[in-house]
This record gives C-alpha cells, structure tokens and sequence, in this order.
C-alpha cells in the first residue's frame, strides 16, 4: 500500500514527558444533530439518565487526580450545552490538572465572552470538529443552520481570549472521512490551517449498529481512505501542520513520514456504567478488526490492525467465495446456511449468493435486513435464487442497558417479509431469541408467517420456565396469525449444525446484536 521511503510516522510526545489523559464522557447531549452520529438515539427522551450530574463529574476528576493523571478530557455529546462547563474546568485546574481539554463543535465559542470564561477557568486545548470548507458542505453533515459559521467564529474567539489572557491553547480539528467529505477533506485542512490549527484529526467512519442502515452512504473503503489522507497530508503540509489518523493502521500510510502523527493508545475514558462499548475478543483485539502482515512487527501494540468494514467490498467478497468452495469440498454441494452479510453492499451479496446458489442445491440466508445492502439483500436473495430466508427478530426490550433501537428491527422485518414474498422467496419465516419476552407482544405487528423461536439460551434455566415461555409464544403466534416452533440444541444437532453453516471471515464479527440469535445448531424440539 505505501510508496516512497519507509519513515516511520512520528509518534505522540512521549507518555514519561506528558503523561496519559483521563477522559470523562459526560453525557450524549447535543445542539447539532449530524448525520453519521451514533449517539443520535439516546437524545430521544434520554438525556437524563446518561448525563452525568455536576458532583458525579468532579467526583470523577477527584478519582483521577489521586490516581496520578494530569491531564484531563471533558468530551460528550457536547461539552458546551452544559451550564456547568466553566464550574468544572475551574475545579479541575484546581484539583491540579495542568492539561484541560474539550471536544466541542466550538458553536458556543461563536459568543466571545464564553471563550474568554473558558480560557481564564484553565482550558487549554480544543479539538473543534468541522466537517466541511463552508457551510453548504458543512452543514449538510450537522443538520443544524449556521454551525459552520459559528464553529469557526468560535476557533476564532478561542484564539483571540488565550492571546488576551497570555496563555497557549493547542488548537487541533477534527473531521470525518465518509463517503459525503471524502472529495473536499483536504480543503478542509486548508481551511483549517488558515483558522490556526496545526494537528488535524481524521476520523474514518466506522460502523457502528445504529448507523448501519446508512453505512452504504457513509462507508469508504481502505484505498480510498489511503488517498484521503494523502492528499489531507499534503494540504497541512502548506501550512505545517500534520494529520492524525483514528481507527486507521498507519503503517498503510508510513510513507507520510513526520507528516503523520500516531494515534495515542493511553490514558482511561470514563463512560455512564449503563452504556455498554465494544467488547474486545478473546486474544484482546477488536473483534471487528482484522490483523494486517505488519501487526506482528509494529511498535504500535494497541493498533488493532484494519476494521473489517474498510476492507475493500472486492477482497470481502473474494474471501467469503473461498470459504464456499471449501465448504462445499468439505461437505458437498447439498445445503449451505449463510450470515453475517451486513457489511457486503447489494452487489457484493448478490454476487456472493448467486456464487452459492451455484455450488448448492439450497441456499438458506440468515439477516436481520439492517445491513449495508438494507432490503436490496433480499433482492439480491431473490435474483440469486435462495430457497429459504429467516428473518432475525429484535422485539426490543425496554431493559437493554446497550444503546441500540427500543423498539428493535420489527418495521424492517414485516417490510422484507413482503417483499420476499412478492419476489418469489416462498419460505420466508421470523426467527426471534425465546429471551425477548418483554418485547414479545411487538410480533403482533408482523405479516402472518412462520415464526421461529430460539430456546437454546433457556439451556442453563430451571425446566419449568421453558412450558411458560412456549405457551407465551403459543399465544401471541395464534392471535397474530403465525405458524409457531421452537428450537434448540443438543450435540447431534450441534454436529448437523456445523456442517451447514458456512464458516467465513465476517462470521465472528459482532456487527449484528441479532448475531446472537442466529447460533448455527438450530433443530426443531417440537412442532404443535
């Protein structure tokens, strides 16, 4: 992937000279309402229950202090819609820390006299996010009417209230690399530069499962993330600054040198204990990343190597092809079961299930509908000639601490049951966990159709919970008009299960929270 010499990219000022951040995620509250935002559903009613209170902050920061960190990061949501804000980096220069910073769209700086309160209680530094070299572009991102124009009156102010009060404040952007930025990313680092910032931050858009029905218009694939940043690079070059890459293995782009800055791995963000983040796997990797042939020699030990949804769509689909001609050289050409579809765009999972319909005598495809292809997976079913689809429920549980949809995928499903239908799929059926009780009555919505249900997480439960759980399903499947089953596992339906499902790169990756009802030993335990 690099060309040219082979520099190393320049590291973050050492971590013995500055020491790690200790970040406080302070809630999810926002006056802008971007597009690509994954916290856009917990502002719905939610603001209370995940923004911290005043004393819950400090008590945070206090906790820090004792436990050595100097340097602290006040992030969101956004920081500035807090009344409190200029109260708690005073008390944090107070506890001691010599490094305050925020990231902020910096609108509320557009108000010159808040910036000068900022500046005096102790901020000193500012990662302000702009997204596009004027406010056309810009704002189209944010939603919000006249964010571009205050975020960068507010950089100004910021610059203007820390050269007033004699103090240095470190000025660094930030901006997302996604399909929509992807043409003007190095004018906005122009853009930038002529503002004084000097680091800038990109950001690529990654996946995340409340974005995934707008991942086709937002995704970038690796190369063209590669070329971004190139062109990026040079544009901060005019002025010199340098780019900083999250999420991204900079050892694609090592030819940039000291142009380059390495993302800092260090430091602790402290998160609501009720919001769940990304479970790292079993050898403490992302599980949604994928290790690269430099990883096992990369002084960059915290780098996860390459997010699998930048893989280009050519390369996914090559290797799920592979793993098909195994599967049928292992197992024969009878029956193949197939997921974990969600990153691959229409075309790519049309041409992966029109490659199994040619191996196979039956196709069986599991989805929840959410993916990049959204309801295009199931044209591309139809096309290819898939002889069963299983649609994967989410009822939505008001109790799920997850930040995902409450009312789950329900609309999708009884959408693609249609249109399946329609488009000639005929065994077109419902699959939902047995767990999903207090959701369950939501499977009223659905079209009348096969409904499945998965016990096999009742395994470790007392046995008389499993006759209520059926007579509960029992119910709502006759008031709703569906045929109803029940399903599990045992050993020999483990065996049988294996042996029909395709094992393929994608399917470990959690990129679904119906992942987890769709285990690959499913067999009837009875049918009424």
């Amino acid at each position: 992937m690099a060309s040219g010499p082979q520099v190393r990219p320049r590291a973050p000022e050492a971590p013995a000279e500055r020491g790690p951040v200790y970040s406080v995620e302070l809630g999810v509250a926002c006056n802008n309402n971007c597009r690509f935002c994954p916290q856009a559903v917990m502002r719905h009613g939610l603001e209370r229950s995940v923004e911290l209170r005043t004393d819950e902050v400090v008590a945070r920061m206090r906790s820090a202090r004792d436990e050595g960190y100097r340097r602290l990061g006040l992030i969101g949501g956004e920081p500035t819609v807090r009344p409190d804000l200029v109260a708690l980096v005073a008390e944090a220069r107070a506890l001691g820390f010599r490094e305050i910073s925020i990231t902020t769209h910096a609108r509320r700086f557009a108000y010159a006299p808040y910036a000068r309160q900022l500046v005096r209680a102790g901020l000193t530094n500012a990662s302000v996010s702009i997204h596009g070299p004027d406010a056309r572009r810009h704002d189209s991102l944010t939603r919000a009417p006249g964010s571009f124009a205050q975020g960068v009156a507010g950089i100004d102010n910021l610059r203007a209230a820390a050269a007033a009060a004699g103090v240095e404040l470190r000025l660094q952007s930030i901006t997302l690399v996604c399909r929509r930025t992807l043409p003007w990313v190095a004018d906005t680092v122009r853009l930038l530069g002529a503002h004084g910032a000097r680091l800038h931050i990109l950001q690529p858009f990654v996946i995340d499962i409340r974005l995934l029905p707008l991942s086709d218009s937002l995704l970038v694939d690796r190369d063209e993330i590669v070329q971004a940043v190139r062109g990026a690079a040079a544009a901060a070059a005019e002025h010199g600054g340098r780019v900083k890459l999250f999420n991204f293995p900079p050892c694609l782009l090592a030819d940039l040198g000291g142009r380059l800055e390495l993302q800092g791995y260090g430091g602790t963000t402290e998160r609501r204990p009720d919001v769940v983040t990304a479970a790292r796997g079993d050898e403490g990797r992302d599980p949604m990343c994928r290790p690269l042939p430099e990883c096992d020699v990369c002084p960059q030990q915290e780098c996860d190597g390459l997010r699998v949804e930048l893989v280009p769509q050519g390369e996914l689909r090559a290797e799920i092809e592979t793993a098909l001609q195994a599967h049928a050289a292992r197992e024969g050409g009878r029956e193949v079961w197939i997921t974990a579809l969600a990153l691959l765009d229409a075309a790519t999972a049309e041409a992966v299930l029109a490659a199994a319909a040619r191996r196979f005598e039956r196709v069986v495809l599991i989805t929840a509908g959410l993916g990049r292809a959204g309801a295009g997976v199931v044209r591309a079913a139809a096309r290819a000639g898939v002889a069963s689809l299983w649609l994967v429920c989410d009822p939505g549980e008001p109790w799920q601490a997850d930040p995902l949809p409450r009312d789950g995928n329900l609309t999708a499903c009884a959408e693609l049951v249609v249109l399946a239908r329609r488009l000639g799929v005929a065994d077109s059926r419902y699959l939902v966990n047995g767990l999903c009780l207090l959701g369950a009555e939501r499977l009223l919505e659905l079209p009348a159709a096969d409904l499945d249900v998965d016990l096999t997480e009742f395994a470790e439960f007392d046995a008389t919970v499993v006759p209520k759980v059926e007579g509960c399903y029992r119910r709502l499947a006759a008031r709703g008009g569906h045929r109803v089953r029940f399903l599990g596992v045992d050993g020999a339906a483990a065996a049988e299960g294996t042996r029909r499902f395709l094992a393929h790169p994608l399917t470990s990756r959690r990129i679904l929270w119906s992942e987890r009802l769709t285990p690959p030993f499913l067999r009837p335990l009875r049918v009424p």
